[in-house]
């Protein structure tokens, strides 16, 4: 394992000597920042004020002994590792520094050159995994409050349980979380028939197949009714484990409001159909954009045929009064006017067309509309 970044050292000796030895082994070997102090009182007013990753402590020392310290570094917001230093025959001493929560403990004999890297060498590598803990549970919280806040639910799964999910998977499902913990299986919430579809979508996805990575499809809430839902699912790693990530969309609103304007198109092309008079709107180009049934019953054209014609197909080339009434329309006056609708086998029918002009958000001209009315008996 890498060592962290320059770590900060505290020696507790009370002899200089020993603590200058103690210091130069670990400069040699290591890239350390080392501070020291002889005593109790001056390692405490130390630690009130800064912060080590590490403290070798000497076990006995002018005013007390460095198991007193060792139980006062736990009570620390940041506590620094220790390695306990004792002297030659205080066996006893080490043992009981390693269950008060020493990391280590070296002695000070003629193998200290030795024994103190290769103790402190371990205890770098519990420095650098703690701080890999850290900013993994620092990238987790992130990523919980990231997902936490975000509208699309959020679902973590390994294959077998549910291992996450977020708020927003309970606003839309109407369950609290403490529910997903006793399921299995988010798609159980689906209703009767799209299970099995969504499944063979998410296996065909995940074998590499070339499918959607999108679908829709709808589940039943905890107060019975039917959310419409968009899934998507992919391959993740957590933990150095593959687990799969399902973002759910609620677009309930959406489907309702797009089943909304289908009713409304379905209305109107019933009411326009059950017009006795033709219906046509056609484009500034002339195109054909929207006719009722009756301009078909009339002409003779089916629906495929009139999407293909222009006005002059209807009209004939001859369109002054056509043109007269739109130049009347665009100043703001009534626009009326007689003329002869062709018919596909080349009959010819008086009407009169009434016309209004269709105008954009922006108030620029985009269409005119126009119903018209057979007059051959008016004629007559």
């Amino acid at each position: 394992m890498e060592p962290p970044e320059l770590a900060r050292i505290l020696i507790v000796e009370d002899s200089l000597t020993v603590a200058d030895m103690l210091k130069d082994i670990l400069e040699t070997d290591f890239d350390v920042e080392v501070e020291t102090a002889r005593d109790c009182k001056s390692t405490r007013k130390l630690l009130s004020v800064e912060t080590f990753d590490i403290i070798l402590l000497d076990y006995r020392l002018p005013d007390g002994h460095g198991h007193q310290l060792l139980e006062e570094t736990r009570e620390l917001d940041k506590p620094p590792l220790a390695i306990m230093v004792t002297g030659h025959g205080d066996e006893d001493i080490a043992a009981l520094s390693l269950r008060l929560g020493a990391s280590g403990y070296v002695v000070k004999d003629d193998n200290l050159s030795s024994t103190l890297p290769e103790v402190f060498s371990k205890t770098l590598d519990e420095i650098a995994l703690s701080r890999a803990e850290d900013r993994l549970l620092e990238s987790e919280e992130r990523y919980r409050l990231l997902s936490d806040n975000s509208l699309s639910g959020i679902v973590l799964h390994d294959g077998f349980n549910i291992l996450y999910t977020n708020e927003s998977v309970s606003r839309i499902c109407g369950y609290p979380q403490e529910h997903f913990k006793s399921i299995k299986d988010l798609l159980n919430l689906l209703v009767t028939g799209e299970r099995d579809r969504v499944v063979q979508y998410m296996k065909s996805r995940l074998s590499g197949e070339d499918v959607p990575d999108i679908y829709d499809t709808r589940l039943i809430r905890k107060d019975g009714s039917i959310a419409e839902i968009q899934l998507m699912n992919t391959l993740t790693k957590l933990k150095e484990k593959m687990v799969i990530l399902v973002t759910i969309n609620d677009i309930t609103k959406r489907v309702d409001a797009q089943n909304a304007l289908r009713k409304e198109k379905a209305f109107i092309d019933e009411a326009l159909n059950a017009l006795p008079d033709i219906f046509c709107v056609f484009d500034l180009k002339g195109n054909v954009i929207r006719w009722n049934r009756t301009l078909c019953e009339v002409t003779g054209y089916n629906d495929d045929a009139i999407a293909s014609m222009k006005i002059p197909d209807f009209y004939g080339e001859d369109l002054r009064y056509g043109k007269e009434t739109l130049s009347k329309m665009i100043k703001g006056k009534r626009g009326t006017f007689e003329t002869e609708i062709r018919t596909k086998n080349g009959n010819r029918i008086p009407y009169e067309i009434s016309g209004s002009l269709l105008r954009d958000d922006q108030g620029d001209l985009v269409a005119v509309c126009t119903i018209g009315r057979d007059i051959t008996n008016r004629q007559r």
